[in-house]
């Protein structure tokens, strides 16, 4: 038996009324992470006994918080008390995973998406060049033109 006492109340002090957000200046949200729950599947890093993301004991069809790690096992009894619905876009598995971002419309998700592909293909077309200008550089000196020496 526990002997805590918590005092609930409406009542905010003062200094908490104004709202001055002291000591979280420099918090964005790239600093905050939204819990999420996730059912795990067989290709789970959680599930992966070799992975740094393994969660001790963690099966696939389990539910966990992606935050906490916390593991909540195979059932759930959920009250849904907000809805938001958002349109996450994730990096593929083979260009290293991971979230992209949240966005409140699916415009919004697929212009990322967009983004994303066109800086892929600018990067692309860089490393062609830099690859053609290097090609012709090994070319000429292992093949130098006829009368010049090296």
């Amino acid at each position: 038996m526990s002997n805590d006492i918590s005092i609930v109340t409406s009542t905010m002090p003062a200094h908490l009324k104004k709202g001055t957000n002291l000591g979280n200046e420099n918090i964005s949200s790239e600093h905050l992470s939204t819990p999420r729950l996730k059912q795990l599947q067989q290709l789970s890093n959680e599930v992966d006994e070799n992975h740094s993301e393994y969660i001790e004991g963690a099966k696939v069809g389990d539910f966990i918080n992606t935050v906490t790690k916390e593991d909540y096992g195979k059932e759930l009894y959920l009250v849904n008390v907000h809805f938001k619905e958002e349109f996450v876009v994730w990096k593929q598995l083979e260009k290293g995973g991971g979230l992209i971002g949240t966005f409140p419309t699916q415009a919004e998700a697929l212009q990322k998406l967009e983004d994303e592909n066109l800086k892929v293909v600018k990067l692309a077309t860089r490393l062609r060049k830099d690859y053609e200008k290097l090609y012709k550089e090994l070319r000429e000196m292992v093949y130098p033109k006829l009368g010049e020496e090296k």
